[in-house]
């Protein structure tokens, strides 16, 4: 759990604290990486660290949730858009934060990425499908969309992200349509 407030010292504390993470992951797994790591690498003390959030996992997930906003932004200007179009985005996005993919990854916490994005407003559905079905079953579209595209990017960067988003996509619709 993580407890930002509006104040600037605390944005600029909970920032340092994400980058701080950041530059820890680059050198070790996240299972590995301690409170005072990232104290140290984000020159925080550990109180400051614990003011904010309770573990180092939070703070990958403060990260994800950043990222599922900026990317819930971008969908905005998609949503009208075909199924294909908002699914090719949510890869494009991802794609270009591999580096917080990785994070998840080497966390071993992948739920992270997954939960970040239920929470939006995002719908998965094509615009022909509106009113077919019911605001669960829709939940259900989306939740799965969201697993298939989250593994489709872990196995990316496991592979050596060596595909375009337009392979990717390609994957994702071949999948989607079995």
């Amino acid at each position: 759990m993580y407890r930002i407030k509006d104040d600037k010292r605390c944005q600029k504390s909970a920032r340092m604290i994400k980058d701080g993470l950041i530059a820890c992951l680059k050198k070790k797994k996240m299972n590995e990486v301690t409170v005072s790591d990232i104290a140290t690498a984000s020159k925080v003390s550990r109180a400051t660290f614990y003011r904010l959030f309770d573990t180092p996992v939070d703070v990958l997930g403060l990260i994800c949730e950043e990222f599922s906003s900026a990317f819930s932004k971008e969908f905005m200007l998609v949503k009208d858009s075909p199924q294909d179009e908002v699914s090719y985005r949510f890869l494009s996005f991802w794609m270009d934060n591999a580096s917080i993919i990785e994070a998840v990854m080497r966390s071993g916490r992948h739920d992270i990425m997954q939960d970040a994005f239920q929470d939006k407003n995002i719908s998965f559905l094509p615009s022909w499908a509106e009113g077919e079905f019911s605001v669960a079953e829709e939940a259900y579209v989306n939740a799965s969309s969201i697993a298939i595209l989250s593994s489709i990017l872990l196995v990316w960067i496991k592979y050596g992200k060596k595909e375009t988003p337009e392979q990717l996509f390609d994957l994702f619709r071949r999948i989607s349509s079995r």
